[in-house]
């Protein structure tokens, strides 16, 4: 089964922690604590009065408690200035470049680590600023925790670094290269977790339902509503095995799923009761917004949606609607020599368990090219790019399938080409023409091909 598949608890689990602003300035804060323990430990059990004495450090001047006090006073409180100022205006910068590239580049943000680590450095920073000040005494004649002083003032020099390497990381991010980088990166990682290589593709016969399933089986609902980010196959196995079940999943990932709607359906259904019900139900994740991680169609709509916004009359940049069907079309040829999940699942006796569908290629084809083939018409450099991975994908479709939502896809380009000038209009013919050609090699190769497979 594809990694993508297995151990989906913990995989569920690291998706929402990553997607959470706070989880990794926690832990940095955390570590903050076990820092300042330790440099204070060390100033209590050893005599470091005299490490300025030593000619590399004679240059330090901590300028007695009231002074060290004031100094770490002073970086905590510019660091938290600091924290407010560009958050805030990383956040309105953001906030304007979502009508370009969407709302996913507010998301990407809220998940970037670097994002998360560099607030959790200034915060860090501050925290055991103030932690080390509390620990100094009134007079001059208690000592001063040197080494965490001194600790403290690397970290407020260390700061200063982070802060530069923030501003240089926002504003790569919120490039258009690196926006499509990012999304296309997800794109790979849903089809490697998800999509297995060649292999032996289960039959209609054995993905079939039992014929009395229609009339004995139970609708299972949801309690909650969201979208369904993923689904744990092996423990539906493990729940329809002991309880002897058929369940047929009417939500795969990327749905959305409303309060009392059915989520799947078990036969037969007297012997669900509600506490394997609830059981079901667990299997299902739902979340507030669609994620990447057993998600397909939800990948393509994002780089699809990239393109969409950047062939808008407010933007218009067919450049950047180029570089995405670029890396959607290399999604594509991908799928074209992988299998999806298998709709079917026995368990280890051979027995039907499960049967979910999953997105396949002529699926991802139209999620690709339908709403790109739209704004095709004012557009003769994204048309002839999109007529370009239609000759490319019909070299390597793997079926008939595939073979006529390319055509379907080519047709309603050649009527696009129908709004375009006399020169530009030729030329773009000539390569629908090509892709008519390739498409129809490409079925009588599947042709030919067919024989020797029987």
């Amino acid at each position: 089964m594809p990694a993508g598949l297995n151990h989906v608890p913990l995989l569920e689990l690291r998706t929402r922690l990553r997607q959470s602003f706070w989880f990794i300035p926690l832990l940095m804060l955390g570590a903050t604590v076990g820092l300042a323990a330790l440099t204070l430990w060390i100033d209590w059990n050893f005599d470091l009065a005299d490490l300025k004495a030593t000619s590399a450090l004679a240059w330090i001047q901590l300028g007695g408690a009231e002074g060290a006090r004031a100094m770490l006073t002073s970086v905590a409180t510019a660091i938290m200035t600091v924290v407010g100022v560009i958050f805030s205006v990383t956040i309105a910068v953001l906030t304007l470049t979502t009508s370009q590239f969407g709302p996913r580049l507010l998301r990407a943000f809220i998940a970037d680590r670097a994002n998360q680590a560099v607030l959790g450095a200034f915060l860090a920073t501050f925290f055991y600023c103030l932690l080390i000040s509390l620990t100094i005494g009134d007079g001059d004649e208690d000592p001063l925790p040197r080494l965490s002083i001194l600790v403290g003032a690397g970290m407020a020099a260390a700061s200063v670094l982070v802060f530069v390497f923030f501003v240089h990381h926002v504003a790569r991010s919120i490039q258009a290269d690196e926006v499509v980088d990012v999304a296309a990166c997800e794109l790979d990682e849903v089809i490697d977790a998800v999509y297995g290589p060649p292999g032996e593709a289960p039959s209609e016969a054995q993905a079939r339902l039992p014929g009395w399933f229609d009339d004995e089986a139970r609708a299972v609902r949801g309690r909650v509503g969201g979208y369904v980010t993923s689904v744990d196959l092996d423990r539906l196995i493990h729940i329809a095995r002991e309880r002897d079940l058929v369940l047929e999943v009417d939500r795969r990932p990327g749905s959305f799923v409303a309060v009392g709607d059915a989520l799947l359906r078990a036969g037969p259904g007297a012997r669900v009761d509600e506490r394997t019900a609830d059981r079901l139900r667990r299997c299902l994740y739902l979340g507030e917004a669609r994620t990447t991680e057993q998600d397909l169609e939800f990948a393509l709509q994002q780089l699809v949606e990239i393109a969409l916004r950047a062939m808008s009359t407010g933007i218009n940049d067919p450049f950047t609607a180029v570089r995405c069907v670029d890396r959607l079309e290399a999604a594509l040829r991908r799928l074209c020599g992988l299998v999806p999940p298998p709709a079917a699942r026995h368990d280890e006796r051979g027995a039907l368990r499960v049967v979910m569908p999953w997105i396949e290629l002529p699926r991802a084809i139209v999620t690709v090219f339908e709403p790109l083939r739209i704004v095709a018409p004012g557009a003769p450099q994204l048309t002839r790019r999109l007529l370009e991975a239609l000759r490319s994908l019909a070299r390597e479709a793997p079926g008939a399938p595939a073979l006529a939502a390319l055509r379907h896809q080519l047709e309603g380009l050649r009527a696009a080409s129908a709004s375009f000038d006399d020169t530009t209009g030729e030329d773009v013919r000539r390569l629908a023409d090509e892709v008519a050609a390739a498409l129809e090699g490409a079925a009588a190769r599947l042709e030919a091909a067919a024989p020797a497979r029987a």
